[in-house]
Formats: structure tokens, sequence, C-alpha cells
């Protein structure tokens, strides 16, 4: 008995609109974290400083001798940073050196990231290839696995504690966390590969 096999293709354009869906991927990429020319990393803290300098500071740690002028409140007995050119910085404000030690988040992010990339590319690949999303969502929802991976690492992972000063003034003995600002300004951003 001889077995005849039939196929009907119902989309004779698949290969070459898979092809297309694929090819939007090539020349970008994916910045998360506090991106060149996002407004995130731009932000400043009270004193002036820019969250992409702190975040920088505990990725790689520090050491200013100049120190951060401050002065004690003598009534509170609260420690109160200042700018450098803040009025009083230079009559009645202390220096404490500022040596912060590295507390390498982005790369912790980046472990995290890896130990999920097949389980997060197979699925997002699999939109991709089916027409559910463009290349230029399924890049965005890379960025946003960044964004989440590197927020968890300011947050649930273990760091050098923060020095009795510093634990004073933040009233919080939680390395990274202090406002807030640095973990919400986290961001990610599609981009031609030309402008990373």
């Amino acid at each position: 008995m001889d077995a005849k096999v039939s196929v009907k293709q119902t989309n004779p354009n698949w290969a070459k609109e898979m092809a297309e869906r694929v090819a939007g991927l090539a020349g970008k990429a994916v910045a998360a974290g506090f991106p060149k020319g996002s407004a995130s990393g731009s932000e400043t803290y009270d004193n002036g400083a820019s969250v992409l300098d702190v975040a920088i500071w505990n990725q790689f740690g520090t050491k200013n001798p100049g120190g951060q002028p401050y002065f004690k409140d003598k009534k509170t007995g609260e420690i109160i940073y200042v700018s450098r050119n803040h009025p009083r910085a230079s009559r009645m404000a202390k220096t404490k050196p500022f040596n912060v030690p590295a507390r390498p988040f982005m790369d912790n992010a980046v472990i995290r990231l890896q130990e999920d990339k097949e389980e997060i590319g197979a699925e997002i690949a699999r939109q991709v290839v089916d027409g559910e999303i463009d290349a230029d969502t399924a890049l965005a929802k890379v960025g946003l696995f960044a964004e989440n991976a590197i927020r968890e690492a300011i947050t649930d992972d273990t760091y050098e504690p923060n020095s009795p000063f510093t634990i004073a003034r933040k009233k919080s003995s939680k390395p990274l966390i202090d406002t807030g600002k640095m973990r919400q300004a986290v961001t990610s951003q599609v981009r031609d590969t030309g402008s990373i």
C-alpha cells in the first residue's frame, strides 16, 4: 500500500516574513542601567551628586580623601551633608573621607541575566518568529528583564556593610539603599549599535 502525503502551504511568505522579523534585530542593542542620554543618569541628589556618579562610585568603589563636607546639628545631633559650595562648607563643616567600597551590583545583575538568558531568550525569540512582537518590542522586553535584574541586585544582594558613620547618617545599615533614587532611576533603551 502506497501512502500519499500532501502538504498545503497556508502562508507561502512565511520564511520571508520570519527573516524580515529577525533581521529587524540587526544593528540594535539594549542599554540598561543608567544609559548615556537618559534622564535617569542625570538626576541629582540633594547634595548635587548625579545618580550616575553614585552608581559608578558604588559599582567600582572610590577613595576621596578630600571628603564630603558635613556638620552636626547641635539640637538634633543629626549629621547633615552639604555641597562644597554651601555657605557653611568652608566655615563650619568638617570633612569625612569619602571611601566607598566596591559593591558591584551591575556585575551581579549580569550574572542574574546569564543564568536566565536561555529561558528569557527562547520566549522572546518565539514571540518574534511567530509575529507576536516586532524587533524593537523584543529588545524592549530584554531591557525590562535587565532593569529588574539590576534592581534585584541593588535590593537583595549582600555587600560590604556600611560604615558606622554612614549608618548614623542614613539611619539604616542596608548598602546601596538610602533614598531609593538610584534604584528607581534604573532604565533601559533600545538603540542602534552605532549610538552606544
